[in-house]
Protein backbone atom coordinates (compact mmCIF):
# COMPACT_ATOMS: atom_id res chain seq x y z
CA UNK A 1 0.00 0.00 0.00
CA UNK A 2 2.56 2.32 0.76
CA UNK A 3 4.36 1.74 -2.66
CA UNK A 4 1.04 2.71 -4.52
CA UNK A 5 0.72 5.79 -2.26
CA UNK A 6 4.16 7.20 -2.87
CA UNK A 7 3.67 5.72 -6.88
CA UNK A 8 0.59 8.03 -6.84
CA UNK A 9 2.25 10.83 -5.17
CA UNK A 10 4.80 11.44 -7.66
CA UNK A 11 2.37 11.02 -10.04
CA UNK A 12 0.14 13.79 -8.44
CA UNK A 13 2.79 16.03 -7.92
CA UNK A 14 4.11 15.88 -11.34
CA UNK A 15 1.62 15.17 -13.96
CA UNK A 16 -1.67 16.03 -12.13
CA UNK A 17 -0.98 19.39 -10.75
CA UNK A 18 0.62 20.50 -14.16
CA UNK A 19 -2.27 19.06 -15.98
CA UNK A 20 -4.50 21.55 -13.39
CA UNK A 21 -2.55 24.83 -14.10
CA UNK A 22 -2.92 24.63 -17.55
CA UNK A 23 -6.49 23.76 -17.14
CA UNK A 24 -6.63 26.96 -14.80
CA UNK A 25 -6.44 29.24 -18.49
CA UNK A 26 -9.87 27.60 -19.38
CA UNK A 27 -11.37 27.03 -16.32
CA UNK A 28 -12.86 30.03 -13.76
CA UNK A 29 -13.68 27.20 -10.99
CA UNK A 30 -10.20 25.38 -11.21
CA UNK A 31 -8.72 29.14 -11.32
CA UNK A 32 -10.50 30.27 -7.71
CA UNK A 33 -9.39 27.21 -6.50
CA UNK A 34 -5.71 26.87 -7.26
CA UNK A 35 -5.84 30.58 -5.86
CA UNK A 36 -7.89 29.69 -2.56
CA UNK A 37 -5.11 26.98 -2.00
CA UNK A 38 -2.21 29.74 -2.78
CA UNK A 39 -4.15 32.54 -0.57
CA UNK A 40 -4.24 29.65 2.40
CA UNK A 41 -0.90 28.49 2.32
CA UNK A 42 -0.82 29.13 5.87
CA UNK A 43 2.24 30.19 8.17
CA UNK A 44 4.13 26.57 9.01
CA UNK A 45 5.93 26.50 12.75
CA UNK A 46 8.99 25.07 11.52
CA UNK A 47 10.66 28.21 12.89
CA UNK A 48 9.33 28.24 16.16
CA UNK A 49 9.83 27.00 19.39
CA UNK A 50 8.01 24.17 21.16
CA UNK A 51 6.60 20.47 19.56
CA UNK A 52 3.59 20.60 17.23
CA UNK A 53 1.36 18.67 19.18
CA UNK A 54 -1.70 17.31 16.60
CA UNK A 55 -2.76 18.29 12.86
CA UNK A 56 -6.33 18.13 12.19
CA UNK A 57 -8.29 17.84 9.10
CA UNK A 58 -11.38 18.00 8.15
CA UNK A 59 -13.09 18.84 4.64
CA UNK A 60 -16.32 21.08 5.01
CA UNK A 61 -17.79 23.81 8.15
CA UNK A 62 -19.70 20.19 9.09
CA UNK A 63 -16.60 18.53 10.09
CA UNK A 64 -14.80 21.67 11.59
CA UNK A 65 -17.78 21.38 13.88
CA UNK A 66 -17.05 17.82 14.67
CA UNK A 67 -13.27 18.74 15.42
CA UNK A 68 -13.97 21.29 16.90
CA UNK A 69 -13.71 20.32 20.55
CA UNK A 70 -10.51 18.33 20.18
CA UNK A 71 -8.38 20.96 18.59
CA UNK A 72 -9.62 23.55 21.32
CA UNK A 73 -8.97 21.35 23.67
CA UNK A 74 -4.93 21.04 22.77
CA UNK A 75 -5.03 24.88 22.37
CA UNK A 76 -6.38 25.49 25.98
CA UNK A 77 -3.26 23.29 27.00
CA UNK A 78 -1.46 25.91 25.56
CA UNK A 79 -0.40 23.05 22.61
CA UNK A 80 0.65 24.32 19.03
CA UNK A 81 -1.92 22.77 16.47
CA UNK A 82 -2.21 22.92 13.05
CA UNK A 83 -5.72 22.19 10.82
CA UNK A 84 -5.89 21.83 7.33
CA UNK A 85 -9.09 22.06 5.04
CA UNK A 86 -10.40 21.00 2.36
CA UNK A 87 -13.60 22.44 0.88
CA UNK A 88 -13.85 26.16 0.07
CA UNK A 89 -17.32 26.16 2.36
CA UNK A 90 -14.60 26.19 5.66
CA UNK A 91 -13.00 29.55 4.16
CA UNK A 92 -15.66 31.57 6.39
CA UNK A 93 -14.68 29.49 9.65
CA UNK A 94 -11.02 29.55 9.32
CA UNK A 95 -11.00 33.28 8.95
CA UNK A 96 -12.38 33.78 11.62
CA UNK A 97 -10.11 31.27 13.75
CA UNK A 98 -7.04 33.82 15.28
CA UNK A 99 -4.92 31.96 17.87
CA UNK A 100 -0.82 32.20 18.37
CA UNK A 101 -0.77 28.33 18.45
CA UNK A 102 -2.86 27.91 15.43
CA UNK A 103 -1.77 27.34 12.04
CA UNK A 104 -4.67 27.12 9.25
CA UNK A 105 -3.91 25.29 5.62
CA UNK A 106 -6.14 24.34 2.52
CA UNK A 107 -5.29 21.07 1.71
CA UNK A 108 -3.35 21.49 -1.70
CA UNK A 109 -5.12 19.18 -4.03
CA UNK A 110 -4.88 21.18 -7.17
CA UNK A 111 -1.22 22.87 -6.29
CA UNK A 112 0.43 19.40 -4.84
CA UNK A 113 3.19 20.17 -6.93
CA UNK A 114 7.00 21.74 -6.95
CA UNK A 115 5.46 24.26 -10.07
CA UNK A 116 4.38 26.60 -7.13
CA UNK A 117 7.44 26.17 -5.11
CA UNK A 118 8.76 23.88 -2.43
CA UNK A 119 8.37 26.04 0.35
CA UNK A 120 4.44 24.92 -0.62
CA UNK A 121 5.26 21.55 0.28
CA UNK A 122 2.41 20.00 2.52
CA UNK A 123 5.32 17.67 3.82
CA UNK A 124 7.64 20.50 4.83
CA UNK A 125 4.80 22.82 6.29
CA UNK A 126 3.27 20.20 8.81
CA UNK A 127 5.53 19.79 12.03
CA UNK A 128 3.10 17.80 14.16
CA UNK A 129 3.39 14.46 16.01
CA UNK A 130 0.01 12.92 15.03
CA UNK A 131 -2.42 13.14 12.35
CA UNK A 132 -6.23 13.05 12.81
CA UNK A 133 -8.45 12.83 9.90
CA UNK A 134 -12.19 12.88 10.34
CA UNK A 135 -14.55 10.81 8.29
CA UNK A 136 -13.02 9.36 5.34
CA UNK A 137 -11.14 12.11 3.42
CA UNK A 138 -8.20 9.24 2.02
CA UNK A 139 -6.61 11.46 0.10
CA UNK A 140 -3.04 9.82 -1.04
CA UNK A 141 -0.83 12.81 -0.27
CA UNK A 142 -2.99 12.95 3.03
CA UNK A 143 -2.18 9.36 4.13
CA UNK A 144 1.40 10.07 3.19
CA UNK A 145 1.77 12.48 5.32
CA UNK A 146 0.02 10.23 8.11
CA UNK A 147 2.81 7.72 7.91
CA UNK A 148 5.56 10.36 8.15
CA UNK A 149 3.72 10.98 11.44
CA UNK A 150 4.50 8.91 14.53
CA UNK A 151 0.79 8.79 15.07
CA UNK A 152 -2.36 9.08 12.53
CA UNK A 153 -6.10 8.53 13.84
CA UNK A 154 -9.31 8.92 12.08
CA UNK A 155 -12.45 9.98 14.51
CA UNK A 156 -16.14 10.47 14.25
CA UNK A 157 -15.78 7.82 11.12
CA UNK A 158 -18.76 6.21 9.59
CA UNK A 159 -18.54 4.04 7.01
CA UNK A 160 -18.88 5.40 3.02
CA UNK A 161 -22.03 4.40 0.91
CA UNK A 162 -19.53 4.23 -2.25
CA UNK A 163 -19.91 0.78 -3.28
CA UNK A 164 -17.47 0.44 -6.18
CA UNK A 165 -15.15 -2.67 -6.37
CA UNK A 166 -12.04 0.02 -6.58
CA UNK A 167 -12.65 1.93 -3.84
CA UNK A 168 -13.93 -1.11 -1.15
CA UNK A 169 -10.46 -2.59 -1.80
CA UNK A 170 -8.61 0.91 -1.81
CA UNK A 171 -10.74 1.61 1.57
CA UNK A 172 -9.15 -2.21 3.21
CA UNK A 173 -5.99 -1.29 2.36
CA UNK A 174 -6.17 2.20 4.11
CA UNK A 175 -8.12 1.64 7.22
CA UNK A 176 -4.55 -0.70 8.79
CA UNK A 177 -2.73 2.49 8.05
CA UNK A 178 -4.17 4.22 11.04
CA UNK A 179 -3.27 3.73 14.71
CA UNK A 180 -6.53 4.23 16.16
CA UNK A 181 -10.68 4.20 14.23
CA UNK A 182 -13.20 6.20 16.54
CA UNK A 183 -16.55 5.56 15.13
CA UNK A 184 -19.48 8.10 15.30
CA UNK A 185 -22.03 5.25 16.74
CA UNK A 186 -21.86 1.15 17.41
CA UNK A 187 -23.57 0.66 14.12
CA UNK A 188 -21.17 1.91 11.92
CA UNK A 189 -18.17 0.56 13.97
CA UNK A 190 -20.08 -3.07 12.96
CA UNK A 191 -20.36 -2.15 9.43
CA UNK A 192 -16.48 -1.36 9.88
CA UNK A 193 -15.70 -4.48 11.46
CA UNK A 194 -18.25 -6.68 9.06
CA UNK A 195 -16.58 -5.00 6.20
CA UNK A 196 -12.66 -5.60 7.43
CA UNK A 197 -13.08 -8.70 8.73
CA UNK A 198 -10.13 -9.04 10.78
CA UNK A 199 -9.60 -8.22 14.87
CA UNK A 200 -6.05 -7.00 15.03
CA UNK A 201 -7.51 -2.97 14.27
CA UNK A 202 -7.74 -0.95 17.08
CA UNK A 203 -11.56 0.91 17.18
CA UNK A 204 -14.21 2.27 19.40
CA UNK A 205 -16.63 5.05 19.74
CA UNK A 206 -16.93 8.36 20.12
CA UNK A 207 -19.57 10.84 18.78
CA UNK A 208 -17.63 14.30 18.79
CA UNK A 209 -20.47 16.25 17.28
CA UNK A 210 -22.56 15.90 20.26
CA UNK A 211 -19.86 17.81 23.04
CA UNK A 212 -18.87 20.12 20.08
CA UNK A 213 -22.34 21.47 19.53
CA UNK A 214 -22.65 21.64 23.70
CA UNK A 215 -19.70 24.01 23.47
CA UNK A 216 -20.58 26.13 20.44
CA UNK A 217 -23.98 26.95 22.59
CA UNK A 218 -21.84 27.82 25.38
CA UNK A 219 -19.85 30.30 23.33
CA UNK A 220 -22.43 31.48 20.70
CA UNK A 221 -21.36 34.86 19.28
CA UNK A 222 -24.08 37.47 20.16
CA UNK A 223 -24.47 39.04 17.04
CA UNK A 224 -26.31 42.55 16.27
CA UNK A 225 -29.52 41.29 15.20
CA UNK A 226 -29.58 38.19 17.73
CA UNK A 227 -30.54 40.96 21.08
CA UNK A 228 -33.19 42.40 18.77
CA UNK A 229 -34.40 38.50 18.44
CA UNK A 230 -33.82 37.64 21.96
CA UNK A 231 -36.23 40.46 23.14
CA UNK A 232 -38.78 39.59 20.33
CA UNK A 233 -38.95 36.28 21.67
CA UNK A 234 -39.61 37.58 25.00
CA UNK A 235 -42.59 39.68 24.33
CA UNK A 236 -43.71 36.56 22.38
CA UNK A 237 -43.39 33.85 25.19
CA UNK A 238 -46.82 33.17 24.79
CA UNK A 239 -46.83 31.83 21.29
CA UNK A 240 -45.75 28.29 20.43
CA UNK A 241 -42.79 28.70 17.60
CA UNK A 242 -41.36 26.92 14.59
CA UNK A 243 -38.10 26.85 12.76
CA UNK A 244 -37.62 25.92 9.00
CA UNK A 245 -34.00 25.73 9.61
CA UNK A 246 -31.67 25.04 6.36
CA UNK A 247 -34.95 25.66 3.73
CA UNK A 248 -34.62 24.58 0.34
CA UNK A 249 -36.72 25.42 -2.73
CA UNK A 250 -37.84 21.40 -2.70
CA UNK A 251 -39.39 22.16 0.75
CA UNK A 252 -41.50 24.77 -0.04
CA UNK A 253 -45.09 22.94 -0.48
CA UNK A 254 -44.52 21.63 3.40
CA UNK A 255 -45.47 25.55 4.25
CA UNK A 256 -48.51 25.18 1.83
CA UNK A 257 -51.47 24.38 4.48
CA UNK A 258 -54.58 26.66 5.88
CA UNK A 259 -53.39 24.72 9.29
CA UNK A 260 -50.63 26.27 9.55
CA UNK A 261 -51.60 29.90 9.40
CA UNK A 262 -54.95 29.73 11.67
CA UNK A 263 -55.82 32.78 13.88
CA UNK A 264 -56.50 30.72 16.72
CA UNK A 265 -52.89 29.12 16.69
CA UNK A 266 -51.21 31.88 17.67
CA UNK A 267 -47.69 30.30 16.45
CA UNK A 268 -44.77 31.91 14.80
CA UNK A 269 -42.81 30.41 11.76
CA UNK A 270 -39.03 31.39 11.50
CA UNK A 271 -37.75 30.43 8.03
CA UNK A 272 -33.91 30.10 7.84
CA UNK A 273 -32.87 29.27 4.50
CA UNK A 274 -29.42 27.16 3.51
CA UNK A 275 -28.84 28.89 0.15
CA UNK A 276 -28.51 32.77 1.04
CA UNK A 277 -27.56 33.63 -2.90
CA UNK A 278 -29.56 36.85 -3.92
CA UNK A 279 -31.41 34.61 -7.05
CA UNK A 280 -32.44 32.27 -4.17
CA UNK A 281 -33.79 34.78 -1.54
CA UNK A 282 -35.71 36.65 -4.43
CA UNK A 283 -37.28 33.10 -5.35
CA UNK A 284 -37.90 32.91 -1.37
CA UNK A 285 -39.63 35.91 -1.07
CA UNK A 286 -41.98 35.21 -4.39
CA UNK A 287 -42.61 31.51 -2.21
CA UNK A 288 -44.00 34.40 0.46
CA UNK A 289 -46.05 36.40 -1.51
CA UNK A 290 -47.84 33.32 -2.76
CA UNK A 291 -48.76 31.79 0.84
CA UNK A 292 -49.88 35.64 1.89
CA UNK A 293 -51.99 36.05 -1.45
CA UNK A 294 -53.43 32.56 -0.46
CA UNK A 295 -53.36 32.52 3.07
CA UNK A 296 -53.55 36.14 4.21
CA UNK A 297 -50.36 34.93 6.45
CA UNK A 298 -48.20 38.45 6.82
CA UNK A 299 -44.35 37.66 6.67
CA UNK A 300 -41.03 40.10 7.50
CA UNK A 301 -38.13 40.23 5.42
CA UNK A 302 -35.05 40.21 8.62
CA UNK A 303 -31.77 41.48 7.84
CA UNK A 304 -28.32 41.67 9.82
CA UNK A 305 -28.86 45.30 10.57
CA UNK A 306 -32.90 45.15 11.49
CA UNK A 307 -33.98 46.77 14.46
CA UNK A 308 -37.73 46.41 14.43
CA UNK A 309 -39.07 42.61 14.33
CA UNK A 310 -42.80 43.54 13.16
CA UNK A 311 -45.44 41.89 15.94
CA UNK A 312 -48.68 39.83 14.86
CA UNK A 313 -46.82 38.50 11.58
CA UNK A 314 -47.19 34.81 10.58
CA UNK A 315 -43.68 34.17 9.22
CA UNK A 316 -40.48 36.21 9.59
CA UNK A 317 -37.66 35.30 7.07
CA UNK A 318 -33.97 35.54 7.80
CA UNK A 319 -31.54 34.59 5.17
CA UNK A 320 -28.25 34.79 7.50
CA UNK A 321 -25.62 32.09 7.39
CA UNK A 322 -24.42 30.82 10.71
CA UNK A 323 -26.84 31.71 13.25
CA UNK A 324 -29.13 28.77 13.35
CA UNK A 325 -27.71 27.16 16.62
CA UNK A 326 -28.01 30.77 18.40
CA UNK A 327 -31.65 30.41 16.99
CA UNK A 328 -32.98 27.04 17.65
CA UNK A 329 -33.44 27.38 21.42
CA UNK A 330 -35.91 29.89 21.12
CA UNK A 331 -38.57 27.31 19.28
CA UNK A 332 -40.70 24.33 20.01
CA UNK A 333 -40.59 22.63 16.39
CA UNK A 334 -38.02 22.36 14.01
CA UNK A 335 -38.14 20.99 10.46
CA UNK A 336 -35.00 20.49 9.11
CA UNK A 337 -33.92 21.03 5.84
CA UNK A 338 -32.00 18.57 2.81
CA UNK A 339 -34.39 15.33 3.31
CA UNK A 340 -35.82 16.34 -0.69
CA UNK A 341 -32.13 17.11 -1.93
CA UNK A 342 -29.45 14.30 -3.25
CA UNK A 343 -27.24 15.14 -0.27
CA UNK A 344 -29.46 14.45 2.12
CA UNK A 345 -31.00 16.30 5.47
CA UNK A 346 -28.87 18.79 7.69
CA UNK A 347 -27.51 18.54 11.30
CA UNK A 348 -30.59 17.16 13.57
CA UNK A 349 -28.22 17.35 16.85
CA UNK A 350 -28.60 20.95 16.84
CA UNK A 351 -32.31 21.67 16.82
CA UNK A 352 -32.27 18.58 18.85
CA UNK A 353 -29.90 19.37 21.57
CA UNK A 354 -31.33 22.19 21.74
CA UNK A 355 -35.17 21.25 22.84
CA UNK A 356 -36.98 21.03 19.80
CA UNK A 357 -39.29 18.38 18.82
CA UNK A 358 -37.63 17.85 15.11
CA UNK A 359 -39.06 16.37 12.07
CA UNK A 360 -37.54 16.24 8.47
CA UNK A 361 -37.56 15.04 4.56
CA UNK A 362 -37.16 11.40 3.67
CA UNK A 363 -33.15 11.41 2.39
CA UNK A 364 -31.70 10.11 5.77
CA UNK A 365 -29.71 7.56 4.15
CA UNK A 366 -26.75 9.54 4.71
CA UNK A 367 -27.36 10.80 8.23
CA UNK A 368 -25.24 9.18 10.46
CA UNK A 369 -26.78 11.55 13.50
CA UNK A 370 -30.48 10.10 12.45
CA UNK A 371 -29.67 6.64 12.91
CA UNK A 372 -27.50 7.50 17.02
CA UNK A 373 -30.85 9.44 17.75
CA UNK A 374 -33.06 6.88 16.32
CA UNK A 375 -31.24 3.98 18.35
CA UNK A 376 -32.05 5.83 21.80
CA UNK A 377 -35.91 5.74 21.13
CA UNK A 378 -36.95 9.01 20.09
CA UNK A 379 -40.43 8.54 18.93
CA UNK A 380 -42.25 11.31 19.14
CA UNK A 381 -39.12 13.55 19.39
CA UNK A 382 -37.65 13.07 15.74
CA UNK A 383 -39.55 11.95 12.39
CA UNK A 384 -38.65 11.25 9.28
CA UNK A 385 -41.36 11.59 6.63
CA UNK A 386 -41.26 8.44 4.08
CA UNK A 387 -40.12 8.42 0.58
CA UNK A 388 -43.29 6.73 -0.87
CA UNK A 389 -46.31 8.82 0.56
CA UNK A 390 -47.14 11.74 -0.84
CA UNK A 391 -46.50 15.38 -0.78
CA UNK A 392 -49.88 16.07 0.09
CA UNK A 393 -49.36 12.91 3.31
CA UNK A 394 -46.18 14.76 4.08
CA UNK A 395 -47.64 18.14 4.75
CA UNK A 396 -50.15 16.80 6.71
CA UNK A 397 -47.71 14.71 8.72
CA UNK A 398 -45.54 18.35 9.81
CA UNK A 399 -48.80 19.48 10.98
CA UNK A 400 -49.96 16.82 12.76
CA UNK A 401 -46.63 16.58 14.42
CA UNK A 402 -46.50 20.29 15.37
CA UNK A 403 -49.41 19.86 17.54
CA UNK A 404 -48.95 21.77 20.77
CA UNK A 405 -49.88 18.77 23.29
CA UNK A 406 -47.07 16.88 21.82
CA UNK A 407 -44.76 19.05 23.44
CA UNK A 408 -46.39 18.52 26.98
CA UNK A 409 -46.56 15.04 26.69
CA UNK A 410 -42.95 14.18 25.54
CA UNK A 411 -41.28 16.95 27.12
CA UNK A 412 -39.64 14.61 29.48
CA UNK A 413 -38.79 11.92 27.60
CA UNK A 414 -37.06 14.46 25.80
CA UNK A 415 -35.09 15.99 28.53
CA UNK A 416 -34.11 11.82 29.42
CA UNK A 417 -32.97 11.12 26.21
CA UNK A 418 -31.03 14.42 25.80
CA UNK A 419 -29.47 13.82 29.19
CA UNK A 420 -27.98 10.15 28.56
CA UNK A 421 -26.71 10.93 24.97
CA UNK A 422 -24.25 13.88 26.43
CA UNK A 423 -23.46 11.72 29.60
CA UNK A 424 -22.77 8.98 27.30
CA UNK A 425 -20.63 11.23 24.86
CA UNK A 426 -18.49 12.51 27.89
CA UNK A 427 -17.86 9.09 28.98
CA UNK A 428 -16.55 8.12 25.53
CA UNK A 429 -14.40 11.18 24.66
CA UNK A 430 -13.21 10.93 27.81
CA UNK A 431 -12.54 7.46 27.27
CA UNK A 432 -11.19 7.62 24.04
CA UNK A 433 -10.03 10.81 22.54
CA UNK A 434 -6.57 12.57 24.45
Amino acid sequence: MKIILFAFDLFHQYVLSLVFFVMSFFSSKIKKRIQDELDFSGDSHVDTDGEVIRTYEFSSEGEFQQVYALFEEDLNAGKKTELLFCSSSAIGVVRKLNHPLLSCRMLPLLTHGPYYGRKRSLYSWSQSKELVLCRYDFFPHLLLLGLKKEKMSLVNAAMTSNKSFFYRFFLRMAYPLFHHLSFVSEEEKEKFLDFMKREDLKVSVCDLRILSILKRKEKKTKRAIYLHLENFFEREKEKKKVIWGNFWSEDYFLLDGEEHFKKDKKRIHFIVPHDTSNEAIENDLKYLEYLKNKYGCSFQHLKEDTSMIEANCSIYYLPLRGILLELYSFFDFAYVGGGYKKEGIHSLYEPFFSGCLVICGPNIHRSVEYNRLKSFAVEGLLMALKEEESKEAHCQQVISFMKDENLVVLAEKKRQVISKLVSMSKIEMSEDVG
